[in-house]
C-alpha cells in the first residue's frame, strides 16, 4: 500500500521535530559546516547532528547512512516549509495557536529537565531490593494467556458479578449471566507478559490458578480477566538490573516533578471562573477539612 502524502508529512516532521530550521541566505554558516543549500537556505552539519542525537542506538550504529537520510528529510522539510510560508499558512490563527502551545510545552519540558537534571544515582542495593520485592516481574515472571470479558460499568451489576467470580464460575457461565441481564460485552483472548500488565492488576493475576478470574475497573469499563494458561519465563538479575535502574531513575524524576508541581500549586493563586468555578469555594473546603480534623 502506498503511503499517503499526509502520512509522509506526519512521519517527516515527527522524526525531525523542532530542531531542523534552516539558515537563511543572509545567515551564512562556515562553508565546511554546510551540508546542502535549498533555494539559498543552508542546511548545516550541526542540524544533522542535532537530529542524530535523538536517534535510537541501533539507528546511530550506521552513522553515515543515517546522516544522509536525515539530510534528505531536512531538504524535503525545507521545501514543504517554503511552500507553506508562500501560502501564508504560518499566519493563520490555527497555526499561531499551535505554535504557542508547542512553545509552552517545550518551556515546561525544559524546566522539568532543569529540576531533574542531576538526581541522586540509583545504588546497587536499591536495584537488588526492587528485584527481590517483585518476583512476579523477574524470578517468577510469566507469560499469561487470558480471556478478557469487557463491558460498561453499571453499579447494579458489580455485586452479582463479583459473587460469580468468587464462586469460581467459568467464562461461559459469566457470559451467559451477562447476556441474561441484557448487558453488551466483548470477549477477547489475549497474551500478556508480566510487564504488559499494570502494577495494580499484576499482583492479582500472578496469584490466580488456571480457570480463576479477577475483576478490575478502568474508568467506566469493567474487565473480567480469566486465566486460561501461563508459561514461566523468569528473568535473572543480571538481565533485569539495567531495566530496573532506568525504571527507578524515571520514578525518581517523576517524584521530583510532582514535588515541584505541588510547591508551585501551593504558592500560586489559582482562580476558577465561569463554568469552571467550584460550587464551594476552596477556602470553605479548607475550613471544613480543618473542622473535621478537630472533631
Amino acid at each position: 500500500m502506498k503511503n499517503s502524502p499526509s502520512f509522509l508529512l506526519v512521519f517527516l516532521f515527527s522524526t525531525l521535530g523542532p530542531l531542523s530550521a534552516c539558515s537563511k541566505s543572509g545567515e551564512h554558516a562556515d562553508a565546511s559546516q554546510v551540508a546542502a543549500k535549498v533555494n539559498g537556505s543552508e542546511i548545516t552539519v550541526h542540524q544533522i547532528n542535532q537530529v542524530l542525537e535523538h536517534a535510537s542506538a541501533s539507528t546511530k550504529a550506521n552513522t553515515d547512512a543515517t546522516s544522509k537520510a536525515i539530510l534528505e528529510k531536512l531538504i524535503t522539510q525545507e521545501l514543504v516549509i517554503a511552500k507553506a510560508q508562500d501560502s501564508k499558512l504560518d499566519r493563520t490563527p490555527e497555526f499561531v495557536m499551535a505554535l504557542d502551545a508547542a512553545r509552552k510545552e517545550l518551556l515546561a519540558q525544559a524546566y522539568f529537565g532543569q529540576i531533574t537534571g542531576h538526581p541522586a544515582k540509583i545504588n546497587d542495593d536499591e536495584i537488588k531490593h526492587y528485584f527481590t520485592d517483585h518476583p512476579e516481574l523477574f524470578s517468577q515472571r510469566r507469560i499469561y494467556s487470558i480471556t478478557d470479558i469487557e463491558f460498561s460499568r453499571d453499579e447494579k451489576l458489580m455485586v452479582p458479578v463479583n459473587e460469580l467470580i468468587a464462586k469460581g464460575n467459568s467464562v461461559s457461565e459469566i457470559s451467559a449471566w451477562l447476556k441474561s441481564q441484557g448487558v453488551n460485552f466483548n470477549i477477547n483472548n489475549i497474551a500478556r507478559t508480566a510487564e504488559d500488565l499494570s502494577f495494580d492488576i499484576l499482583p492479582k493475576v500472578s496469584k490466580l490458578d488456571v480457570g480463576q478470574s479477577v475483576i478490575f475497573e478502568d474508568g467506566q469499563t469493567v474487565h473480567i480477566l480469566n486465566l486460561v494458561n501461563f508459561k514461566q519465563e523468569p528473568v535473572d538479575f543480571a538481565s533485569a538490573a539495567p531495566r530496573i535502574e532506568r525504571f527507578l531513575e524515571g520514578q525518581r524524576r517523576d517524584l521530583l516533578i510532582s514535588v515541584e508541581l505541588k510547591k508551585l500549586r501551593d504558592t500560586a493563586k489559582v482562580e476558577y471562573v465561569g463554568e469552571f468555578a467550584p460550587t464551594t469555594s476552596p477556602d470553605k473546603i479548607q475550613s471544613a477539612a480543618g473542622q473535621n480534623k478537630a472533631k
